[in-house]
């Protein structure tokens, strides 16, 4: 009986494909902490992770995903029915983007990062979508579409990967098309559906979490160009990493063609004895390599 109860509350607060979701995600938690090998990794690199979360752009990103949520909530969006919404859209929408963002940060353009978030947050809507299949289905395609997301994202960091790219592309878009034909003939069945605020909420949120994350998304591509400014030219003089960002945005402000010029060339950066030093060798390498002051 305590079972059954179980199972229909299940039923009535998650989705066959979220309930295939936690079951995979049971299945691989047991099987790793069974084998030793695997759980030690497991703690190293749950260990990684929290060391990564307590540095600035880790708290930055906890602390603007709960401030989204607050403010959500406050507004009366973010009710108890959208908050697994929004948290799953959180970690598999927003961090596969950060992911690229940072293996990208000199390249990566706004509008690739626009791409970005489109192409990502189909990740999100697959799983949050109202309409899905039977149990047993959705155990099958879960880990189809996961593995070949992963693939994805690995096959971005070297181009010869590109055609493998392009088979995970197609498995993605073949998962993504067969998605959307269980929701529209769902849709279809349930049509009454149009008259419950709640089904509006849930089909907004992939809208509302791809605008309400574009300031923290472009945030990280900055920091990165940022840091790594600070962090080559303060290993090359005795200067403070803060006047080495506040001169770099004097003379670059936002602009990543600068950022990225001033990187490129920083063993012009030696033995810098002053702000005044420092000013006077950006406003030299911008002028010689691309002719700005």
């Amino acid at each position: 009986m305590i079972f059954i109860n179980i199972i229909s509350s299940m039923n009535k607060i998650f989705t066959t494909r979220e309930q295939a979701m936690i079951i995979w995600f049971a299945i691989t938690f047991i099987f790793c902490m069974k084998n030793k090998s695997i759980r030690n990794s497991l703690k190293d690199i749950v260990e990684l992770i929290i060391k990564l979360l307590l540095k600035i752009p880790g708290m930055v990103m906890i602390t603007y995903i709960i401030i989204l949520g607050c403010t959500l909530n406050k507004i009366g969006y973010l009710q108890s029915t959208i908050i697994k919404d929004y948290i799953f859209w959180s970690i598999f929408g927003l961090i596969p983007i950060i992911n690229t963002i940072v293996s990208k940060y000199k390249t990566i353009t706004v509008l690739e990062i626009l791409r970005e978030v489109v192409k990502f947050s189909i990740v999100p809507l697959f799983i949050i979508n109202t309409y899905t299949m039977s149990l047993l289905s959705e155990l099958i395609i879960i880990p189809i579409s996961v593995m070949c997301t992963m693939g994805i994202v690995m096959c971005d960091s070297k181009e010869e990967y590109k055609a493998a790219k392009n088979v995970f592309n197609f498995v993605i878009i073949a998962i993504f098309i067969v998605m959307i034909y269980v929701a529209i003939k769902g849709f279809i069945i349930n049509v009454n559906d149009l008259k419950d605020i709640t089904f509006w909420e849930g089909i907004a949120i992939d809208i509302v979490c791809i605008i309400g994350y574009i300031p923290l998304i472009v945030y990280f591509r900055w920091y990165l160009l940022y840091e790594q400014i600070g962090m080559l030219i303060g290993f090359r003089s005795k200067l403070n990493k803060c006047v080495i960002y506040l001169i770099t945005l004097k003379n670059c402000l936002f602009i990543r063609k600068k950022l990225v010029c001033i990187l490129e060339n920083i063993n012009e950066f030696y033995r810098i004895e002053n702000w005044r030093d420092l000013d006077s060798r950006i406003k030299q390498v911008l002028d010689k390599v691309y002719n700005v002051a």
